[in-house]
């Protein structure tokens, strides 16, 4: 019996070229999508070694290449193959949560994942032209790529401020919320009085 792989889990030090594709393979995989999920996962390798995160995308490349070899064991009918037994993290969103979030700019998913490649436009298109020619050598040089502006997904993994902690009696019923430490020397806090002055 082989040992079922672990999903990559999540990176905080992902910028979100490679978070929302790895995101997006997770919720696919809790929904059985494995294919989809891999594609994903390859899309986020693939991202990482763009962004020269070179660490980084061998071990998202390792990890989608393992787990399809797992999925084709399972597709095979092996029984010690099931993919509901990989892991994944319980820090990735759900799919539903992914979607409000893009539709929130606008967009869906797949307009994140899968962006349309631009159009062409006659600025860009030079034939016939060597590709060692150094860059600006016709004046101004190419057209930079505009870089994608992504829904961020601090939105998504940020965690509300921890409420404050209980007072409860002998009977574990709540009296109060349990008073912060605070030096002895400093001065009560007091609530401003609405009555008016005493006269002189």
């Amino acid at each position: 019996m082989i040992s079922a792989p672990a999903f990559p889990p999540p990176n905080p030090a992902d910028p979100d070229e490679i978070g929302w594709p790895l995101c997006t393979a997770a919720a696919m995989w809790r929904q059985g999508r494995y294919d989809e999920s891999i594609k994903h996962v390859e899309s986020a390798a693939a991202a990482a070694y763009t962004l020269q995160h070179r660490a980084r995308g061998e071990e998202l490349a390792m990890a989608a290449a393992v787990l399809h070899g797992y999925v084709q064991r399972w597709q095979q009918g092996a029984l010690d193959a099931d993919p509901l037994s990989v892991p994944v993290s319980a820090d990735y969103p759900s799919l539903e949560m992914l979607e409000s979030v893009a539709s929130g700019e606008g967009l869906t998913i797949e307009d994140i994942v899968n962006p349309p490649e631009p159009p062409a436009t006659p600025e860009r298109i030079v034939t016939n032209v060597p590709h060692t020619l150094p860059s600006g050598i016709f004046g101004e040089g190419a057209l930079p790529t505009p870089k994608r502006k992504l829904p961020e997904l601090k939105k998504i993994f940020a965690r509300p401020a921890p409420l404050p902690r209980l007072v409860l009696d002998f009977e574990g019923s709540i009296i109060a919320h349990k008073p912060e430490q605070r030096d002895d020397d400093a001065p009560p806090d007091t609530m401003p009085s609405d009555r008016p002055p005493p006269k002189k």
